[in-house]
């Protein structure tokens, strides 16, 4: 069993029907190939190739502990007219950083 997790509170999404990351990746490594000519064309799928799949990502979401905890008490304001979902759903703040730290920290 692995012993890693997570050390950045970051979340990759690359939806199966999304391809606009893959789009972009070929997109630039065309260009690049038009940019040096001193390099072999590339034919056919061979732009495939210059990019690992797992790199390319459409959406990359940064969310720290402190915007989680900021967004808790967010609802808690006299002035939120939004649903309070998260205080209806986890109670406590406690149980909302668990939640948190399944969702971001941990693997």
């Amino acid at each position: 069993m692995s012993r890693s997790y997570k050390k950045h509170p970051i979340i990759k999404y690359a939806p199966k029907s999304g391809k606009y990351g893959k789009q972009k990746a070929n997109q630039k490594v065309r260009r690049d190939s038009k940019n040096n000519p001193e390099e072999a064309p590339l034919k056919g799928k061979s732009y495939k190739k210059q990019f690992s799949t797992w790199e390319i990502h459409d959406v990359v979401t940064r969310w720290t502990l402190r915007e989680a905890i900021d967004a808790w008490y967010e609802e808690e304001a006299p002035h939120y007219r939004g649903t309070g979902w998260r205080h209806d759903r986890y109670k406590t703040l406690k149980n909302w950083i668990k939640y948190w730290k399944t969702t971001m920290q941990r693997k």
